[in-house]
């Protein structure tokens, strides 16, 4: 979130723009797996469920998208993304724990 913030906040703050469309991302792809590492990692105690697609059908759509291309956004504005996937994880996670967010 605070990168996508920061992205926007690039394009608002621009003297102008020369396109009317830029992509807002961490610019690598990011899988389920991936995520699942990343949060077991930061939280060693966390509960995985083993194929989440049977708990959550939306999963079964499978597929990828691919990489959204922000080179507009990084080479025209200057815009780079702070936060890896794991470094947002955590910052979500202790913003969870801190706020007491669905504990």
């Amino acid at each position: 979130v605070a990168d996508a913030s920061a992205g926007i906040a690039t394009m608002l703050d621009a003297p102008s723009l020369p396109h009317n469309l830029y992509n807002i991302s961490g610019g690598s792809l990011v899988t389920l797996e991936n995520i699942i590492q990343a949060l077991t990692e930061l939280r060693a105690d966390l509960q995985v469920i083993e194929d989440p697609s049977k708990e959550f059908p939306i999963l079964q759509r499978g597929g990828s998208r691919g990489v959204i291309n922000i080179t507009r956004l990084r080479e025209e504005l200057g815009f780079s993304a702070s936060y890896d996937l794991k470094a947002g994880l955590d910052e979500y996670l202790h913003w969870r724990e801190d706020s007491g967010y669905l504990n």
